[in-house]
C-alpha cells in the first residue's frame, strides 16, 4: 500500500464502481481498467444483491487492480438507492464479511461509524489497509474541526486519512487546500482530501500541491459517486501532462 501511494507525488486515479447489479458492475470494472484507472473503489452500499462478499471477489479477479471496499452510510452520502438504510450494526457485519473474503486491498471505515477499533484490527489481521473517512456534504468545517478529525483517525490506527468537504465559496476551497498541504507535511499517513462540487474541481487535480495521494474520477457523469467528479479521460490526460513538468 505504501509503495503505491508514495511512489510519486502525483495522485493516483481511483474510479468508483456504482452499478446496482453484477453484470453492470463487472462491465464497469473492465472499462475502468482499460481506460486507465489505477485503483478501483466498490461502493457496496449501492449494490442491490445480497452476496456482497462474493461480488467483491469477482471484481478483484475481473480487474487485477488495487481495490477499495466501501460501504457509504446514508449520513455520509451513501445508500441512495435504499428505502431502508442499514443500521450501524448491519454495516459493521457487512464490512466484516468484506474483510473476511480477503479480496480487497483496503477497506473504507467511516470515522463516525461505531466499532472503528474492531474494524481496524480485523483489517490489519487480514493484511488489509484501512482508509478512514469523513464527509461533509453541507460545509467546509473550520480548521480546528478538520484537525480533530484527522487526529482521531490517527488514534484509531488508520493507514490512510480521508476528508471530503463541500465549499460554499472560493475562500473555503483555498483554506482547505492550505490546511491539507500543511497537515500532509507532518503526517506519517497518506492523505486523501478534496473539496466537492464545481467549486472544488481544482482540488481533484491539485493533489501534488495539497498532499492528496488519490483523486476520484468517473467513467461518465451517470456513474459519479460524489459531486464534482471529473471524467476519467480528462483527469488521466491532465496528470499525464503534469508529470512532464
Amino acid at each position: 500500500m505504501d509503495a503505491l501511494f508514495f511512489e510519486e507525488k502525483v495522485p493516483r486515479i481511483c474510479v468508483a464502481l456504482t452499478s446496482r447489479d453484477r453484470t453492470s458492475l463487472l462491465e464497469s470494472c473492465r472499462k475502468a481498467a482499460a481506460a486507465g484507472a489505477e485503483i478501483l473503489e466498490w461502493r457496496s452500499d449501492l449494490y442491490a444483491g445480497d452476496d456482497a462478499a462474493e461480488m467483491l471477489v469477482e471484481l478483484a479477479h475481473a480487474s487485477r487492480l488495487p481495490l477499495i471496499a466501501t460501504y457509504r452510510s446514508k449520513a455520509e452520502g451513501g445508500e441512495t438507492s435504499r428505502e431502508c438504510p442499514r443500521t450501524a450494526e448491519e454495516i459493521f457485519q457487512l464490512l466484516q464479511s468484506l474483510l473476511a473474503c480477503g479480496a480487497a486491498d483496503w477497506i473504507d471505515v467511516e470515522l463516525a461509524l461505531p466499532f472503528q477499533k474492531e474494524l481496524v484490527l480485523a483489517a490489519h489481521q487480514q493484511d488489509q489497509g484501512v482508509i478512514m473517512s469523513r464527509h461533509y456534504f453541507q460545509e467546509t468545517p473550520n480548521d480546528a474541526v478538520l484537525q480533530k478529525d484527522f487526529e482521531a483517525m490517527q488514534a484509531y490506527g488508520a493507514d490512510v486519512l480521508k476528508l471530503a468537504v463541500m465549499p460554499q465559496n472560493l475562500p473555503d476551497v483555498l483554506r482547505f487546500m492550505d490546511f491539507s498541504a500543511k497537515f500532509a507535511e507532518t503526517a506519517s499517513e497518506p492523505l486523501i482530501t478534496m473539496s466537492m462540487g464545481k467549486l472544488g474541481t481544482l482540488t481533484r487535480l491539485g493533489g501534488a500541491v495539497t498532499g492528496s495521494v488519490l483523486t476520484f474520477a468517473a467513467l461518465d457523469a451517470a456513474e459519479a459517486s460524489a459531486p464534482g467528479q471529473l471524467p476519467l479521460a480528462f483527469v488521466r490526460e491532465f496528470l499525464k501532462n503534469y508529470r512532464k513538468f
